[in-house]
């Protein structure tokens, strides 16, 4: 994460290419060079070409990782529920969830001095996203105890909504009026975590071909023979 190599404005894509080999190797990995070339350049609508079926823009670095060298992806370790899906995607949502909401009203409030006491969800949105996330894998609070929480987030943050105007559309930053971000996540989160909510559920059915929106991410990927 820390491997920053220069990029220069109009360079080719060639250059990108060989400084990528060049990193992996200098890394001590074994990168397959056809393997990386067919991942590099693979076109995100490319379904009807001899090399394969679609490939999403996350699916498609999942095939540059293993072009540098790692060709098997194994099967991650399963969550035991889904922290994007109901009932907590409102909370957990990011930037349009409650709790990243709670966290930039919280930073406003410091940065511009406002005396406005928070809302009583905003604390209980922040500890419960915390608590979602640590009981991914077992342990923590029991998944009943953390529905009913998300529960209780929603209805105390619909109850506020519905008792106080929106936010207005301009703040005042350094003399100049700026959009409001505030507002924005007001008019457009619901319809914003609604889609996060569908695309998640999506993940689990079958698409049209007979395969699995996972199936491009695990095992050997899309071109197994290519070295």
């Amino acid at each position: 994460m820390l491997h920053r190599p220069p990029v220069r404005a109009g360079g080719t894509f060639e250059a990108l290419e060989a400084q990528i080999i060049n990193w992996a190797a200098a890394a001590g990995l074994t990168p397959s060079v056809p393997r990386l070339d067919h991942a590099l350049h693979y076109r995100l609508q490319r379904r009807d070409s001899d090399d394969g079926p679609y490939l999403s823009a996350d699916q498609q670095i999942f095939e540059v990782v293993r072009a540098l060298g790692f060709p098997v992806l194994p099967e991650p370790r399963a969550y035991e529920f889904d922290p994007d899906d109901e009932p907590f995607a409102e909370v957990t949502a990011y930037m349009w969830g409650l709790a990243s909401r709670a966290r930039s009203a919280a930073a406003f409030r410091a940065h511009t001095g406002e005396t406005e006491q928070p809302a009583a969800w905003e604390a209980e949105a922040i500890m419960l996203e915390m608590d979602v996330y640590a009981a991914l894998y077992g342990g923590g609070r029991p998944l009943a105890e953390l529905a009913a929480q998300a529960a209780w987030v929603s209805a105390a943050h619909d109850a506020a909504r519905r008792n106080t105007p929106p936010p207005p559309q301009e703040v005042m930053v350094q003399g100049r009026p700026v959009t409001n971000m505030h507002r924005i996540m007001h008019d457009h989160g619901p319809r914003q975590i609604a889609d996060q909510v569908t695309f998640v559920q999506n993940h689990g059915k079958e698409m049209p071909n007979g395969s699995f929106f996972s199936d491009r991410i695990t095992g050997p990927g899309l071109w197994p023979d290519l070295i």
